[in-house]
């Protein structure tokens, strides 16, 4: 808080996000089931709920609340008494303050999140960032797991325990070390590595990407953009043990890994990108934009939903892999490699690529792409 009557946004969004984490806790309190998605509220503290924005502005239209060089200004409107006969609409705050003040035990988890907000250190705030993910996947489960997914899903050959994961080193380290998993596979699949790093003292977590661990409806419900806010989300968590990471991602997590070290690269101290997917095996794959734009199509026309919504995938590791590949999912790898191939010499940390001949998926003529672009990178 800057002075008496302005908030700033950032603490105004921590108070939020505690209420809701503290509200979500009270066993007596009954909350919307909407109020318990991770993808909905975690949009608040992260800067970008496009519902607060909407009330803070409907707040300074009426002259409620104002703003300054972005920060909130509480206006003496919101101090005034209800007159109900006039338009409520002009004072929407004071109407749900007023709503709200009968319920003393909301009051009494308002208060104590203003209170805790002002002291919460990064690693408490990391706790409960922590414990957001595992919520994440519970929720993307349970949404995924209706009758028209079911065929699907009783398919899935996938056991291992798909949680993201952080280990703690026990002494503190400036780098910390983050993994991040393939297409189709989920945190499992690091973890033997992860262990390993973290035997020898390091902090490691496991990233796990939107749409895996779960269901292919899930996956063919997801963007690039999604995996992208995934790995972004983890460097941040890490970020309160650790000032810089090391990123390592096996074949997408390793194309991920890259755009990281693009868009992050105050905090990515280096990359190891195994497999990492710029160019396909198999030739089909070219195929893939007209097969997408076709599913497309026909979910416009008919909303009878995609022709062709899955292909079968082969995979050596079936604990870890879905046995159904989306091809919405495929596009949007498509486009990820795309992305980060065009702005490869933007990277500049030390970067190492793993790439063996033999690979069954990624053509290892794509390795040479990281590795000849012009760039300040150690490669």
């Amino acid at each position: 808080m800057a002075r008496s009557g302005l908030l700033t946004r950032a603490y105004l969004e921590k108070i939020l996000y505690l209420a809701t984490q503290m509200l979500m806790a009270q066993p007596r309190i009954e909350l919307h089931t909407g109020c318990f998605n991770p993808d909905s509220y975690c949009q608040i503290i992260e800067g970008n709920s496009a519902a607060l924005s909407m009330l803070l502005q409907s707040a300074v239209d009426t002259d409620s609340l104002g703003q300054e060089n972005g920060d909130v200004i509480c206006q003496p409107k919101l101090n005034r008494a209800l007159c109900f006969e006039r338009n409520i609409g002009e004072n929407l705050l004071a109407v749900y303050a007023n709503e709200v003040a009968p319920m003393t035990a909301i009051a009494s988890v308002v208060n104590a999140a203003i209170d805790t907000a002002l002291t919460l250190t990064p690693t408490e705030m990391a706790a409960y960032r922590l414990s957001d993910e595992l919520r994440a996947l519970e929720w993307d489960r349970r949404v995924f797991s209706q009758e028209k997914h079911r065929p699907i899903n009783t398919e899935e050959t996938a056991t291992a325990d798909p949680s993201p994961f952080l280990l703690r080193s026990p002494r503190d380290r400036k780098l910390g070390v983050l993994l991040v998993h393939g297409f189709l596979a989920n945190p499992g699949e690091m973890r033997p590595f992860g262990e390993a790093v973290h035997a020898v003292g390091y902090s490691v977590m496991g990233v796990r990407l939107k749409g895996h661990g779960t269901s292919p409806w899930d996956l063919r419900a997801r963007t690039r953009r999604d995996w992208e806010r995934s790995v972004h989300r983890r460097v941040e968590i890490l970020r309160a043990y650790c000032e810089k990471s090391c990123l390592a991602g096996f074949s997408t997590g390793g194309t991920l890994a890259l755009l990281q070290a693009l868009t992050s690269s105050e905090v990515v101290a280096g990359i190891a990108a195994v497999s990492p997917v710029f160019r396909f095996r198999n030739r089909r794959m070219h195929l893939v934009p007209l097969v997408h734009g076709a599913n497309r199509l026909l979910e416009w026309f008919t909303k009878q939903g995609d022709f062709l919504p899955f292909r079968p995938a082969e995979t050596e590791h079936p604990t870890f892999n879905y046995r159904h590949m989306p091809v919405r999912g495929l596009y949007e790898l498509t486009l990820l490699a795309s992305t980060v191939k065009q702005s490869l010499s933007g990277i500049h940390c030390p970067t190492l690529i793993i790439q063996g001949t033999a690979d069954p998926v990624v053509d290892h003529s794509g390795a040479a792409v990281i590795v000849d672009r012009p760039g300040g990178a150690d490669k």
